[in-house]
């Protein structure tokens, strides 16, 4: 796994996320869709590799905070 590239399209999800997040609002279910979409296609991208799992789960669990 290609630990830089994956890190960068955390980063790069993460921006998208506040976009999507100030446009549909956080409690949205457009919002809620797009992350969930968005974060399944991350871990496929990286073979729902350990980390992109975690990752996405942490990231998934900031988003509920």
């Amino acid at each position: 796994m290609d630990y830089k590239e994956f890190f960068n399209d955390v980063s790069i999800w993460v921006i998208a996320c506040n976009e999507r997040a100030e446009k549909f609002g956080l409690n949205s279910e457009k919002f809620w869709a797009w992350v969930a979409d968005t974060i399944g296609r991350l871990c496929d991208k990286y073979d729902n590799h350990p980390l992109a799992v975690a990752q996405s789960q942490m990231l998934w669990d900031w988003l509920k905070s």
